[in-house]
């Protein structure tokens, strides 16, 4: 995927905190998307839709999926995942939305982050770790590790260490910035820093949780 894919993806992460007003973790995934008037479901408690409009077999081989249905968005969701990989998934699709893939044909793969992913399911992937791991309050609490990562955003501990490996290129090109401009790589954007300051309060409260002895 080049880089103006993944800076679109990225960007459209913080332009959803950023309309949202989101200003602490865990992000509350089904809140965020019923704001936008999408209609989300578990699967059970869309199985009688489901059936009408054929769509078991979606339900049989992903955790989730969106599909239009009129002129109505949907998501629907497996609720026997835990709700760490429910969050994800759900938010996997809601970037599929804002990112215009959504049709009457419905979405077809929703699985745990891969680096053997196509660039469509990797923007939606992008999006979804990016509203709910964004980049600068890891940064500002100085998180590395998968394990605080997933307890801190409540995702799952398979998402949490894709999103571990992007954060250590991140923190390994702050030290270049430093060495050789002076500055930090993290906040050059406006939207980022717009971002940052919504959750300052956030983190704070939460710092000393997360302080290297």
């Amino acid at each position: 995927m080049n880089y103006k894919k993944y800076q679109q993806s990225r960007d459209t992460g913080w332009e959803t905190l950023i309309k949202q007003n989101i200003r602490s973790l865990p992000v509350k995934a089904s809140m965020l998307v019923k704001k936008e008037g999408i209609l989300l479901r578990s699967y059970a408690q869309g199985r009688d839709l489901l059936t009408e409009m054929g769509l078991m077999q979606s339900m049989a081989n992903n955790d989730g999926f969106s599909v239009r249905i009129g002129q109505t968005c949907y998501i629907f969701y497996d609720e026997t995942c835990t709700p760490q990989r429910s969050r994800f998934t759900i938010l996997h699709e809601y970037g599929h939305i804002l990112r215009g893939d959504v049709s009457e044909t419905p979405t077809f793969r929703n699985r745990e982050p891969s680096e053997k992913d196509g660039d469509i399911e990797t923007q939606a992937n992008i999006i979804a770790s990016r509203i709910l791991a964004p980049a600068c309050v890891l940064w500002a609490l100085d998180i590395h590790a998968a394990e605080d990562i997933a307890s801190l955003c409540d995702i799952s501990l398979e998402s949490a260490k894709w999103r571990a490996k992007r954060m250590e290129l991140l923190y390994a090109r702050e030290k270049e910035f430093i060495a050789t401009r002076g500055k930090s790589c993290f906040l050059l954007s406006p939207k980022e820093r717009a971002v940052y300051h919504q959750f300052l309060p956030f983190i704070e409260q939460v710092k000393d949780r997360y302080r290297r002895c």
